[in-house]
């Protein structure tokens, strides 16, 4: 690689990287108000997109900066790590496709169960230990059911995408649960419901930069290769 290519890929590499942080500040602000007083936002699209594109060390990189904005609505500074933990995570995944692959259906179920226990809170409003063991149970049996199917979605791009994108935000599920408790004071339960909330959203965000991935213009701007694994 020349001089001239290498300092080319270089300035590519930092506009991507600025563009991303300005995206996800911008998509932080842009919050929608859902149910118990809980805001959602799509700040992580950004994030994940760099992280599945270009790996862990650019995709950690931009989780702390892109993450400043949602920090600041979160109210801790402490959840910029949160952001970086993603994007390291997701871009980590990204690039071994046999983890991804192996862990794909605990991956699964930690979102299935994560989302069954936001759906139930917005619901009933409350959690208690009977609930969260019914929806254990149904974690399962949806993991089990995902395992059936594996084999033939294990060379689908836009699946194992998305699982890797998915690795990265329930690799945030024990920091998160920490900041709720000691930090900000939320008693066990409470904060069950607030990272199913977050892993819901971010859940959303995965799926959401797993599809925008494939499309072939953001690709090319990404100098990605046209054809996806």
């Amino acid at each position: 690689m020349t001089l001239k290519s290498q300092l080319s890929r270089e300035n590519h590499e930092l506009a991507v990287f600025c563009a991303a942080i300005i995206a996800a500040n911008v998509l932080a602000m842009l919050q929608v108000h859902g149910p118990l007083q809980m805001s959602f936002s799509l700040s992580a699209v950004p994030i994940l997109i760099v992280s599945l594109a270009l790996g862990w060390e650019t995709g950690s990189m931009v989780g702390i900066y892109g993450g400043v904005l949602q920090a600041i609505n979160y109210g801790s500074p402490l959840y910029i790590l949160y952001s970086m933990i993603m994007g390291g995570v997701s871009g980590f995944f990204a690039k071994n496709h046999g983890l991804t692959k192996r862990w794909g259906s605990t991956l699964f179920a930690v979102g299935v169960f994560f989302m069954f226990i936001w759906m139930t809170t917005v619901g009933l409003s409350y959690m208690t230990p009977e609930i969260i063991a019914i929806l254990m149970a149904l974690t399962v049996f949806c993991a089990i059911e995902y395992t059936m199917l594996k084999k033939h979605l294990a060379h689908n791009p836009l699946l194992n995408m998305t699982l890797a994108a998915c690795a990265g935000v329930a690799a945030c599920i024990p920091y998160d649960i920490a900041i709720l408790t000691f930090s900000q004071g939320y008693e066990l339960f409470a904060s069950l419901a607030v990272v199913a909330k977050d892993l819901t959203q971010d859940y959303l965000a995965a799926i959401i930069a797993a599809v925008l991935l494939q499309h072939k213009t953001l690709r090319k701007a990404l100098e990605l290769p046209s054809r996806v694994r």
